[in-house]
């Protein structure tokens, strides 16, 4: 094969690709929409507070019941096999307890709430040709997180401002086709921040910081995905 015919079988091939894709109905702008459980690792933070005139440090393990989340995300694909999108998701899930240094369990009340502002790629395994296309994806973006708690003495509230992080994901699933341009979902996704904050917190009486805060998360999701024709 002579080199001056290589620029022509290239091109040969991307319009046999082009045209490929196109023929499959699989080059189509989609909508997608999931949810289902929200398991939250817990917390092991260090917090620093001020109080009389004396500081004070120690540490605080946290932990929250398993909770719910769902996303919303509008894509295209490009390819066969590739497809791109952005996804905005909420999480919520309950603090279920606050232990201090002594091990001493302090909680009253509490909840993490993050929303996620994601762009996601991923990869399906059309060429496998089954009922069920594997898929495969990664995704990053902005999580805004808000994680306020009680203690169970002295009526102490520590309220906080919304804290930003960047955060990854990994993605694993499933696409069963449905009639009508319909596909069925079913996805893990582990999503976190890429590093952990150190986050301000106020009382009625002094202030408080618990560094090392970082968010992670197990997703287990159902969803539902609309192929626009």
């Amino acid at each position: 094969m002579k080199i001056k015919n290589l620029p022509l079988i290239l091109l040969l091939v991307i319009v046999s690709s082009r045209a490929d894709a196109q023929g499959e109905g699989l080059s189509k702008i989609y909508a997608r929409l999931s949810g289902g459980l929200g398991l939250m690792a817990g917390e092991n933070v260090t917090q620093d507070y001020v109080l009389n005139g004396v500081g004070t440090q120690q540490s605080v393990a946290q932990t929250f019941d398993g909770g719910y989340q769902g996303d919303l995300g509008f894509g295209y694909r490009y390819h066969p096999n590739l497809r791109t999108e952005l996804a905005v998701g909420y999480l919520y899930n309950t603090m279920s307890s606050s232990r201090e240094s002594n091990g001493i369990n302090t909680l009253s009340q509490g909840y993490s709430q993050t929303v996620s502002y994601m762009f996601n790629n991923y990869y399906d395994f059309n060429d496998w040709q089954t009922a069920a296309v594997p898929y495969l994806g990664v995704g990053i973006g902005y999580l805004e997180n808000k994680m306020p708690y009680n203690q169970s003495y002295g009526a102490v509230s520590y309220t906080m401002t919304k804290e930003q992080y960047i955060g990854y994901q990994g993605i694993a699933g499933l696409n069963y086709k449905l009639p009508s341009g319909f596909s069925l979902l079913l996805d893990y996704r582990y999503l976190a921040s890429t590093s952990t904050q150190t986050v301000p917190y106020s009382t009625s009486t002094y202030s408080a910081s618990n560094s090392n805060v970082q968010l992670v998360y197990s997703l287990v999701s159902l969803g539902l995905m609309y192929q626009f024709s």
